[in-house]
């Protein structure tokens, strides 16, 4: 008799985060097949809240699904290559040994993956989401070699790779590994859900119509700015809505509202509530700059825009040449650009239009896509038995 297969998912963030990602949907779903052990990556503040009582070391979400809530006893991880080591080394041994497990494939997330003690015995594939060296986190001298030196040795190590983008591919191109291009999905079923028609409080008193921008703001030299100042200065009559986690120190939310009229920042919504926010959207938008990371980026709100039936008009990020292709959203190089194709977009609204966009998105959703994924990653040819 063969025993079920068991994956081991390296994580880069917390696996319940307040941000919808793919570090919470991809083990979820690998679940539905597979026994499927989530790595989180270890972190202070989770060794506070399990020495506090307030976390579980293990978690059991379901039957094939656990979290182990990984915690660091030495800080500063990204930035010295000893204490991450020795972080996850510790990490790891703890999981080993309490659980016991046999595991026929790592997919890791993170180039953390090259830590992993005896590499060789398990197959493992690296998942890349997005352009590393263009996040904050490894944005300092040190962690910038110790990046380096981590996603040089997780490529080496790999069977194959995974990438969200275009220029990610293009990217390891040379390191002559399998690449496979899987965008990440949208969990899209509770955007269709049947009877959603009550207007939010908060959204009901604005005027129309309403331009919105449904993310995070986490970190500098991502949104656009200019472009969206440039957005309230010409179309004054709608209102720029922002919903989602936005820091202070990265993005001045007094700063726009005391200068524009037009611009609201309604806060974080909780997973459920975002449909009925984006459904009231005129027009959606993914105002992100055209640096590294908006080059290599793959936004997955443009799948929750457009299974909402609306517009959509974005930067001229690479990965979305496609939809633009399609004419089912736009694009823009320029800040006047953009407005211009928010002007011409946002009266786009016929129902021809909306159930288009909406087709299309179903065909992007989790439920969908996994199976496609599945045939990725060929952990049959992989397992042990």
């Amino acid at each position: 008799m063969h025993r079920q297969k068991n994956i081991l998912a390296f994580i880069g963030d917390n696996y319940n985060s307040q941000i919808d990602q793919i570090e919470h949907y991809l083990p979820l779903h690998l679940s539905r097949y597979y026994n499927v052990t989530v790595f989180e990556f270890p972190r202070i503040n989770r060794t506070l809240t399990l020495l506090a009582k307030r976390n579980k070391l293990i978690e059991n979400l379901n039957q094939r699904l656990t979290v182990f809530h990984s915690f660091a006893v030495f800080p500063f991880g990204k930035t010295f290559i000893l204490f991450n080591l020795l972080n996850h080394l510790l990490n790891y041994w703890l999981l080993t040994y309490l659980l016991k497990e046999k595991y026929d494939l790592i997919i890791s997330l993170t180039p953390e993956a090259a830590f992993l003690p005896n590499p060789g015995r398990i197959p493992l594939i690296y998942h890349v989401l997005d352009e590393y060296g263009a996040l904050p986190w490894w944005n300092n001298f040190f962690a910038r070699k110790q990046l380096k030196f981590l996603e040089k040795e997780a490529v080496a190590r790999c069977r194959k790779i995974i990438v969200v983008s275009e220029k990610l591919k293009e990217k390891f191109i040379a390191s002559k590994k399998r690449i496979s291009l899987f965008p990440t999905p949208v969990e899209i079923e509770q955007f269709f859900v049947r009877g959603i028609t009550e207007i939010p409080d908060d959204l009901r008193k604005l005027p129309k119509p309403i331009i919105g921008f449904a993310g995070s703001i986490t970190f500098k030299n991502k949104i656009w700015e200019e472009l969206l100042e440039e957005l309230m200065k010409t179309i004054p009559d709608a209102s720029l809505v922002l919903i989602g986690i936005i820091r202070d120190e990265v993005f001045n939310i007094r700063h726009y509202v005391g200068k524009y009229p037009n611009f609201y920042y309604l806060g974080l919504k909780k997973k459920e509530e975002i449909p009925q926010y984006i459904k009231r959207f005129n027009l959606g938008i993914i105002p992100y700059k055209l640096n590294s990371y908006g080059q290599a980026a793959y936004p997955v709100k443009v799948m929750e825009y457009l299974s909402c039936g609306i517009p959509v008009v974005a930067s001229d990020m690479p990965s979305l040449s496609e939809l633009k292709k399609k004419k089912l959203i736009y694009t823009a190089k320029t800040s006047q650009e953009f407005v211009k194709n928010c002007q011409i977009a946002i009266n786009e609204n016929s129902l021809i239009l909306r159930q288009k966009r909406i087709n299309l998105a179903k065909l992007y959703s989790w439920p969908i896509q996994i199976k496609n994924y599945l045939k990725l990653i060929e952990i049959k040819s992989y397992a042990k038995t």
